[in-house]
């Protein structure tokens, strides 16, 4: 087991890219200093406790998950104004199957607030979708903030991505699927054409005037929220910022949608559909 530190950009499976050119693998942590390509199946981490720091990126630098690849992590991700790309079809993989008592691993924001350089870019396509999930046998994933009452400022573009078995049945920092404390100017959250499956709520919560939000086109199936929300959102009134929740729809048991505080400008219903566990939210926008 070593801590490796990259020495150049370049890809994952190169010994130019490390220095000491050790390529890190399961039981390393990891951090990134440079721009890098994970270009092969790759396993890393030391199956730690909760909070166990595996892989660092550092401030302006990019660990970009290449097409078809799935990179497995035994601990945490964190995210120093740094930014993790996901490229179409690759996956990541919270693996806590090693650890003792199975700790929630997370991909965080940072480890101070408003960190606002921060991102996560998942964009898939229609046919060769992203996947954040956990290894067999391994404990949910967390995507979010640091610490409780931590000022996040971050940023999330997900497109055809799916996030499957994320948080837990608990509503509250720590627990939540994804955690999103506070969106800084020109920050964004954005989530179109995805799919929650099993996952906890998404809480996206102090969103300011001049950031983005979007939520479009998602499915969200089998939450497993005990909290009657699967999807929470919190906002101050939009000025150069944008608000969109569309096109979304819903398996229900007993979960919902909640908007506060001027998420969006008007109220708007239109072709709202349900059955015993399926609500189908063409259009809501509303103004509260």
């Amino acid at each position: 087991m070593a801590a490796i530190t990259s020495t150049q950009a370049g890809n994952w499976s190169s010994t130019s890219t490390w220095t000491g050119g050790v390529v890190p693998g399961n039981g390393d942590t990891v951090t990134i200093n440079h721009n890098v390509i994970v270009d092969t199946a790759t396993t890393v981490g030391t199956s730690g406790a909760a909070g166990t720091l595996v892989i660092q990126i550092s401030s302006g630098k990019d660990l970009n998950v290449a097409t078809g690849v799935i990179l497995t992590v035994r601990g945490d991700t964190r995210l120093e104004n740094g930014t993790l790309t996901m490229s179409p079809g690759s996956t990541y993989q919270f693996d806590s199957s090693l650890a003792s008592g199975t700790p929630n691993y997370r991909i965080r924001f940072g480890s101070t607030s408003s960190q606002a350089g921060s991102k996560i870019i998942s964009n898939g396509t229609s046919g060769s979708r992203i996947t954040f999930k956990k290894a067999t046998s391994s404990a949910n994933g967390i995507i979010g903030r640091f610490t409780n009452g931590s000022t996040a400022w971050c940023s999330i573009n997900a497109t055809y991505t799916d996030f499957t078995d994320l948080g837990t049945s608990a509503a509250g920092f720590g627990t939540d699927a994804i955690e999103i404390n506070a969106l800084g100017t020109g920050n964004e959250v954005v989530f179109d054409h995805c799919k929650f499956t099993g996952c906890g709520r998404v809480m996206v919560t102090g969103c300011l005037a001049a950031s983005n939000l979007t939520f479009t086109f998602n499915e969200m199936l089998d939450g497993i929220s005990s909290n009657k929300y699967y999807a929470w959102f919190v906002t101050t009134a939009a000025t150069t910022g944008t608000r969109t929740v569309t096109d979304n729809t819903l398996y229900l048991k007993t979960g919902g949608l909640l908007f506060l505080k001027q998420v969006l400008k008007t109220i708007h219903l239109k072709e709202m559909l349900s059955d015993k566990q399926h609500m189908s939210l063409v259009s809501l926008e509303l103004d509260l």
